[in-house]
């Protein structure tokens, strides 16, 4: 199932790049910028600090800037992953209206998200495996409370229920993801305009091939799952 899931993701991605290319350079755009201006910020403020209540305030304004960053992310990945499915239905992935679903589920959204933050956290600190294990069985959550009309607790019992029996696939397709991922990671260290601009561009990239991996999972976990052959 693997093979079939990287198939699947890549086809769809060669179909419908173009859909994605202006969103996701935006996004990847918007992404690098605040990295960036963060970045300067806490430098000038770490070599400007004269107590620990300076480095107190540094603190504060830093898990503000986490939390935002996180749920603009999650946002951004679940329009992302709406528009995947619209493509592969043939309708018109279109970016506003993939904002407003996301925006119509984002109270359950947030709090499966964080719930699911939480379990994760609490199973790497059982021996890291139990938080492996819960990290990949909820790999399609998003695409759960994106697509059907559940609660919060309920997604999560979705996401572990589709996951169930696929569990090494799912594993594979994460480990192939992540590789990918750190490869073009590699090319962001160049300097200057040129490593900003590459940033950009490998944010939108990984952004991309994320959401089309997240809903293809959740698409073919749910054919077999439910024994259909599309949502």
């Amino acid at each position: 199932m693997a093979g079939s899931i990287l198939s699947r993701t890549f086809e769809l991605l060669t179909k419908h790049w173009q859909a994605f290319i202006g969103v996701a350079l935006l996004v990847g755009a918007i992404s690098a910028t605040v990295q960036l201006i963060y970045g300067l910020f806490a430098t000038n403020v770490i070599e400007d600090a004269d107590s620990i209540e300076d480095l107190s305030s540094l603190l504060w304004v830093s898990l503000l800037g986490l939390v935002v960053s996180l749920v603009v992310a999650l946002v951004v990945n679940s329009v992302l992953v709406v528009m995947a499915r619209n493509a592969d239905r043939d309708e018109a992935p279109n970016p506003g209206d993939s904002l407003q679903h996301v925006l119509s589920r984002f109270g359950v959204l947030i709090a499966v998200a964080l719930l699911s933050g939480i379990a994760v956290f609490i199973g790497l600190l059982l021996f890291i495996i139990p938080g492996i294990w819960i990290g990949v069985s909820l790999v399609p959550v998003i695409a759960v409370v994106m697509f059907e009309d559940r609660g919060i607790i309920d997604s999560m019992r979705r996401s572990f229920s589709l996951v169930s029996g696929s569990w090494w696939q799912v594993f594979g397709v994460v480990i192939v993801l992540a590789v990918i991922n750190f490869v073009l990671g590699l090319f962001t260290a160049v300097p200057g305009p040129i490593g900003f601009l590459v940033a950009v561009i490998v944010t939108a990239i990984t952004l991309t091939i994320q959401a089309f991996a997240i809903y293809v999972t959740y698409d073919e976990l749910r054919a077999k799952s439910d024994a259909v052959d599309t949502f």
